[in-house]
């Protein structure tokens, strides 16, 4: 019984030995992870791309961006509005043609006769500040002034046609027409004549 207990009282007189020992030594804070710079980072890391999908972009911006963005900011704007590819067209400012490609080649499509809804797309113009296409009026040109010279013998009816190409009908004009008469000059082969009194 003596040993015993000489052996249990050894025991516990070197775990509390062990114990104040390991409280006595400093801790240190676990793992050390290396510090970078801010340099460093941005060596490390790849480029970073941004796109608000709130706002119109450039073809040129859209097109820079990686695919998985550029599909982003489609599905936004198809989550939101009910609009096709000549909207799209116009916020990116391309022809529809080039946006179709472009859109296809992302996985987009339209059905055939495709209408978008009149209250998203004037809501999607708004919000993106897009002014509602206007198809190009022809302008028309007006001819204030006019000016011939011609020399030769003269054709009156020529002269007439050549008018009535730049007077269109039935509009008020004033023609003014100058002519002078011109005596033709002596050839230097013809012998001049001279008379005597």
């Amino acid at each position: 019984m003596k040993d015993e207990r000489h052996v249990f009282f050894e025991d516990v007189r070197e775990k509390a030995i062990t114990a104040r020992s390991s409280k006595k030594k400093p801790h240190r804070g676990g793992c050390r992870v290396p510090q970078y710079t801010a340099k460093e980072i941005r060596e490390m890391s790849g480029p970073v791309h941004k796109i608000d999908l709130g706002k119109p972009i450039a073809y040129a911006d859209f097109k820079a961006q990686p695919e998985t963005l550029q599909k982003e900011y489609v599905k936004n704007i198809l989550a939101n509005y009910k609009v096709g590819m000549s909207a799209i067209a116009d916020l990116l400012g391309v022809p529809v043609s080039t946006c179709t490609s472009r859109l296809h080649k992302l996985g987009f499509s339209f059905p055939r006769g495709f209408k978008p809804v009149r209250e998203d797309l004037e809501r999607f113009r708004e919000d993106f500040g897009l002014t509602e296409r206007v198809a190009p009026t022809k302008k028309k040109m007006t001819l204030e002034n006019v000016q011939l010279c011609f020399t030769g013998i003269l054709d009156a009816g020529q002269l007439a046609k050549q008018l009535r190409t730049f007077v269109p009908e039935n509009q008020l004009c004033r023609i003014s027409i100058a002519v002078e008469v011109v005596e033709p000059e002596p050839s230097a082969t013809e012998p001049a004549t001279v008379e005597s009194a």
